[in-house]
């Protein structure tokens, strides 16, 4: 064993950390802005000063106010013609306020929104671009699911923190420097005297602003950790389903949401604390005001105007710092989500696939070599995978590389397409080191196909042409285009069963290729690879899901043709058969090269390659072998391959008239949200109970202080000539004014902290509930296009929290301002109904305006939902194909087309933003208009002598600010718009029943069945494909405990048996019966417990290795013992490597298994399906990744595991079935053929054509 030098070691230790590292970076809110063009800037400037000045136009109106009063208060010694053009003059000032306030709300509003929309743009494309150029071990360690997190959620919160609350925070800023300035001219002294509310407002605001920062990061990012994990169980929603993992990810999403909620619980909490400061601070202004105004009067120190004013604006001056307080977490929130995309988007790849440095050779030979290449994934930096492995791959031939699972195969193909670059050696092409050419180019003269082929949601033919990729192609027509796609097609053995296709060439895939078999996608995936004639072609494990009859056809295909014969090929094989005639065989066992050379020497030596081929049973002699019964230069038509669709989407051009769920429309009403609402809450009933008594009596608060102005100034302004009885009265009101500071600080601090916390249990209830009627869906609903794993995980994160609109601080403001509307309105009518009608007369335009607003945003939510799910599916579908993405360099285009998403609904969005902006606007000056009708209407009464002044202030303003609070209730208007969207949409999904429900306690328990299994005259029809039967009249019986295997061309139906048997569908008629009973009569949970279900496409989940095979058994009385999972494992033969890796079973598997080859995780999979013990076994090409000398050992491992099961095998690799009882060879979804392998033999029917394909590699 070699000794590595300790500074080596650190050296190495440094470079697969740099490949994972992403630095912490430092941010202002400012550099929100970073994406902003100099037209952005412009119009931010523009709106800022517009905003600055409808906050300015707030301490106004009490100067003015002020003068009115002190006009009414001389009626009785000034004669009333010289009162009337003075009272008039201050009257048009309002008018003035009015028109000024609306134009420049309306201007600051639309603008602030307009630019936080295209600057939110811009940043989601930038960091889409910034993903899509990482280096592979980004992904291996952060995961799809927490990069759709950021590029969703995250930029949800950035766009917020730009929009309207950043012109409610700038306007409140405005009022605050405009307030000061006007205090200190009018009395320095008294302003000075309470110019500590501000200090106090900022010194909350600024600890705040820390916690709020912290708190913030620490919920957003726990509730991300918990999107992944949802991400990926509903992404592979067949394994969730069929392992029955439901719980389990209930329960860890969960976990992450309680996290998160507790921090989100302490955010809010302090708000709603900052919140009761501020309002308390303000009415402790106004009793010292008072108190010290009315001592200046006496003194002759001040005039009545001034001390008036003051009172008035210092009253509102702490609420200017509760405006900017109140958008804190907005703000907060938006700086930290930027802060996390900003780290990627700044951070320098090691492995750059946009950039244009590097060689660009004139021409490409395609001889590759491998020198003394030593290789560690960064994610498992302790767990080498090649050490020292040199080999020469020549131009044009065709080097097959072999060995065991886990040998390193995969990672040669990794290394040379440059996902990744090795720790020691280099890879060569035609003499240069790859790390010298540009990836881009070096990516265009490869192609890739792996075992686990990735399909876009797209057509078949824009599937295969994605493969026309590099400047030879760029000017392709398109009508060559299509030539160029059905030849590889046909070269690919795809052009027949896709002309089946209900649209042929232009049929969707649908998502993760759903709507195609296993084999018809890897074909599809070779027509794609084929089709831009590379001059290197890499098959790791490509034909793996093929029946060897079209395996040896494609291959036979690929030899012939001229255009793709004479480039380099480098097939990665378990099953040998098909790398007999290579020129070259390289043998890898354990990350080392120990064999190389052909076929026949190569077995001559009787070493490893020899013992992997007598496992698999191939050995021939060179005659027999050298002379099949074949037509060499024509394959011989054996059937009518009828390709059926196994896999099909339900989703077809009429679908939005059927009945199915469909997340996207939705029509429930306000009440229908506020119900939905306190149904979230019901647990918390009597909170909520004492929280709305406190928001009532905190709207009394204006009503209230309404009173105690008018009785304070009507008594000073009557007296000034008295100033004993002044200062008097002042102390006797300012009382009153400390005794409400100390009332409305409890009062608001209670119901803010009580809405806090029902806010976030609402909130995580929705998710849950949410979640958990997504995993009672049938598997047929996430086979449609639009609920792709990606689009649910961000409806589930952004819907449910768009329900905050009405829930927390922003529920507590809301229902403080109905209260305060409503009290208003009664105090102002019980002190005059004339002077309150009049004032009410303007009331329908706020609310009417308020109303409208909250209505269009509401509908434009709507039809900007289906954009964001769009944009959402397509980023979940490029995040997780990510290799097929970057190994055809389509990085490019996929930027181009996400951009084109986001701007689809720009012109709409601005529409929609200028008339919601101009009702808001309308909603918030009316408070001027009102003014001005009170002032215009009420001298006339006062005057009459039919009010007196103090009632004339109580009415107006308790009137006014009934209508700003109404207005104020109506700034949320976008957000209730949202919420009422997330709660229809939320609701509508509610209201669904799955006719497959895996939760109900309905049916029959199965107890200990013995495994019989019937199909009775079974016929299945997916929803669109009502022409082409999958299974057509299906009888058969499988006895207890018997061994049968299904067996057929590549879409016959085998995998939609498996489908029928686990109960993802159910029969269109017919039925499947154990031990006599109907399955669909006995309880789904426990039915789907005694099948074991080993997949061809195995799935792993990010986590350890133990828990990924305890998965699902954690509701069992009874856990598996540490024992168990190491006899299970020993018997899926996976046991010693668990025990050479450093963490042994507790290893990171990593995203979605990345950390394992694919032979690993079928083995984990295996093992996981005998650690249940199940009375059904289904091996689905379970073993179709693993060498033949480990499907060997496992083979007799399943012989011992097979007794006292039945147990059920689809195979390709047709020697792995030859010991079955019974072998059903299908065909158009019906059985062609029953009998034992001898039998079937003897027949020379199907059977023995595939059989002897397989062996060959040659068709019959």
């Amino acid at each position: 064993m070699d000794i590595q030098n300790p500074a080596e070691e650190g050296n190495e230790e440094a470079q697969l950390a740099k490949q994972r590292r992403i630095d912490e970076i430092k941010i202002t809110f400012f550099d929100l802005y970073k994406y902003a063009t100099p037209l952005d800037l412009a119009i931010v400037a523009v709106c800022s000063l517009c905003a600055m000045v409808a906050g300015a136009t707030v301490p106004v109106g009490p100067i003015v106010g002020a003068r009115l009063y002190l006009a009414f208060s001389q009626v009785e010694t000034r004669d009333h013609t010289s009162l009337a053009p003075l009272i008039h003059q201050y009257t048009m000032y309002f008018v003035y306020l009015f028109i000024i306030t609306w134009a420049a709300w309306m201007a600051a509003t639309a603008g602030f929104i307009h630019t936080g929309a295209r600057v939110t743009r811009r940043m989601k494309a930038a960091y889409f671009a910034a993903v899509l150029r990482q280096n592979m071990a980004v992904f291996d360690d952060v995961g799809a699911g927490s990069m759709l997190a950021n590029l969703t959620a995250d930029t949800n919160l950035i766009q917020e923190a730009l929009s309207s609350k950043l012109a409610v925070s700038v306007g409140a800023m405005g009022n605050l420097i405009t307030t000061i300035a006007v205090c200190f001219s009018l009395d320095w002294i008294l302003t000075f005297m309470t110019l500590w509310s501000t200090l106090l407002g900022c010194a909350v605001l600024y600890i705040g602003g820390i916690a709020t920062a912290r708190y913030s990061g620490r919920s957003i990012d726990a509730l991300a950790e918990g999107t992944a994990v949802v991400e990926e169980g509903l992404g592979t929603i067949k394994s969730t389903t069929a392992l029955g993992m439901q719980r389990f990810i209930q329960k860890t999403y969960a976990g992450w949401l309680d996290k998160s909620a507790k921090n989100g619980y302490v955010l809010k909490m302090l708000n709603a604390a900052l919140i009761g400061i501020c309002v308390a601070s303000g009415y402790l202004n106004v009793s010292l005001a008072f108190w010290q105004g009315s001592k200046r009067i006496a003194d002759g120190a001040a005039s009545f105007v001034n001390v008036i004013a003051i009172t008035m604006v210092v009253k509102s001056a702490a609420f200017c710092v509760l405006g900017v307080g109140a958008n804190m977490e907005s703000f907060t929130n938006g700086v930290a989500a930027a802060r996390r995309l900003y780290r990627m988007i700044e951070r320098v790849s090691p492995i750059d696939s946009s950039s244009e440095e590097g060689i660009v050779p004139n021409h490409l030979v395609g001889a590759i070599e491998l020198r003394n290449v030593r290789h560690i994934y960064p994610s498992r930096p302790t767990a080498p995978v090649l050490e020292e492995v040199s080999i020469t791959i020549p131009a044009g031939q065709m080097t097959a590389i072999v060995g065991q699972s886990g040998s390193g195969k995969s990672s040669i193909a990794s290394l040379i397409s440059r996902y990744y670059d090795p720790l020691e050696g280099g890879v060569f092409l035609d003499g240069i080191n790859i790390t010298a050419l540009q990836i881009r180019w070096l990516r265009q003269q490869l192609r890739i196909v792996a075992q686990e082929p990735f399909l876009f949601n797209k057509s078949v033919y824009e599937n295969i042409s994605y493969g026309l990729v590099g400047p030879a192609w760029q000017n392709t027509s398109e009508l060559l285009k299509r030539k160029l796609v059905e030849e590889a097609a046909k070269v690919a053995q795809a052009h027949d069963f896709i002309m089946k296709l209900p649209q042929g060439y232009e049929t969707l895939v649908g998502s993760k290729a759903s709507r195609l078999s296993g084999g018809q996608a890897q074909r599809v995936a070779i027509a794609r690879a084929l089709v831009g004639q590379p001059g290197v072609l890499i098959l790791d494990e490509a034909t793996s899901s093929l029946d060897t009859e079209t395996e040896a056809r494609l291959l036979a295909a690929m030899n012939e043709s001229e255009r793709y014969r004479t480039c380099t090929k480098i097939v990665i094989a378990h099953r040998l058969s098909t790398i007999r005639d290579a020129n070259q065989i390289v043998v890898l066992r354990q990350g080392h090269v120990v064999e190389t050379g052909q076929h026949s020497d190569l077995m001559e030596r009787q070493g490893t390659y020899a013992d992997l081929v007598r496992a698999q049973d191939m050995v021939h002699d060179d005659d027999t072998s050298g002379d099949p019964v074949v037509n060499k230069g024509k394959t011989m038509e054996t059937t009518t391959q009828i390709e059926s669709v196994e896999k099909v989407d339900a989703e077809s051009e009429d679908f939005l008239a059927s009945e199915e769920i469909d997340l996207r429309h939705g029509s429930y009403s306000l009440t229908s949200l506020v119900k939905f609402g306190f149904r979230l809450n019901k647990e918390e009933w009597l909170l909520v109970a004492v929280g709305l008594a406190c928001s009532v009596v905190a709207g009394v608060e204006e009503p209230a202080s309404a009173i105690l102005f008018g009785e304070s100034i009507e008594a000073i302004s009557t007296n000034l000539n008295h100033p004993h009885t002044v200062q008097s009265r002042g102390r006797f009101f300012a009382i009153f004014f400390f005794v409400l500071a100390v009332t409305m600080l409890l009062v608001f601090g209670a119901q803010g902290i009580i809405f806090a916390y029902c806010s976030e249990k609402m909130i995580n209830r929705a998710r849950s509930l949410a979640l958990n009627q997504l995993l009672r869906m049938d598997v047929a609903f996430f086979d449609k296009k639009r609920n792709s794993a990606g689009a649910l995980a961000s409806f589930l994160q952004s819907s449910a929290r768009d329900l905050e609109g009405v829930s927390g601080n922003a529920l507590s403001v809301i229902l403080i301002c109905i209260s305060t509307l409503f009290c208003g309105i009664i105090t102002a009518f019980a002190y005059g109904w004339k002077l309150s009608l009049v004032c009410l007369a303007l009331m329908p335009f706020s609310l009417g305006s308020g109303y409208l607003g909250t209505w269009l945003a509401g509908e434009f939510e709507k039809n900007t939902e289906i954009f964001n799910n769009q944009a959402a599916e397509f980023v979940n579908e490029t995040l997780i194909g990510i290799r097929t993405v970057a190994a055809m360099t389509r990085e490019g285009e996929a930027v181009q087309h996400y951009r084109q998403i986001l701007n689809a609904t720009t012109t709409r969005a601005l529409k929609a933003n200028l008339v919601t902006s101009f009702l808001h606007a309308l909603a918030n000056s009316v408070y001027y208009g009102s003014m001005t009708l009170s002032f215009w209407y009420g001298t006339r009464l006062f005057l009459r002598h039919e009010y007196t002044l103090s009632q004339f202030i109580v009415i107006q303003s308790s009137m006014l600010m009934s209508a700003y609070s109404a207005g104020l209730a109506f700034s949320w208007t976008p957000s209730i718009g949202k919420a009422k969207r997330a709660a229809a949409m939320l609701l509508r999904l509610l209201d669904e029943e799955p006719s497959i429900d895996p939760f109900s306690q309905y049916g029959q328990y199965p107890g200990a069945p013995k495994g019989r299994i019937e199909f009775g005259d079974v016929s299945f029809v997916y929803p669109t494909r009502t022409d082409r039967p999958a299974l057509n009249h299906l009888s058969l019986t499988i006895p207890p405990g018997a061994s049968v295997a299904f067996v057929g061309a590549t879409g016959a139906g085998k995998s939609t048996i498996v489908a029928m048997l686990e109960r993802f569908y159910d029969p269109t008629s017919g039925a499947i019966l154990l031990d006599s009973r109907p399955i669909s009569s006995l309880n789904v949970a426990r039915y789907r417990r005694l099948i074991g279900l080993v997949s061809q496409e195995p799935t792993l989940y990010s986590g350890s290795i133990k828990m990924n095979l305890i998965i699902g058994l954690e509701d069992d009385v009874i856990q598996p013992s540490d024992g168990d999972i190491e006899h299970a494992c020993k018997q899926a033969k996976i046991y010693d490597f668990i025990m050479n890796l450093p963490d042994q079973f507790e290893t990171e598997v990593g995203n979605r298994g990345s950390q394992l080859s694919v032979g690993q995780k079928q083995r984990v999979a295996l093992a996981r399906a005998l650690l249940r013990r199940p009375t059904i076994l289904v091996l689905d090409e379970a073993t179709s990744a693993l060498d033949s000398e480990s499907e060997t050992l496992i083979q007799e491992a399943l012989e011992k595991a097979r007794e006292g099961r039945t147990t059920i095998t689809i195979a390709h690799r047709l020697s792995t079935v030859v010991k079955a009882d019974t072998i059903f060879v299908l065909h158009n979804g019906s059985i062609a053929e029953a009998g034992t392998h001898n039998e079937l033999m003897a027949r020379k029917g199907r059977y023995f054509k595939l059989f002897m394909a397989s062996t060959t590699g040659q068709v019959f």
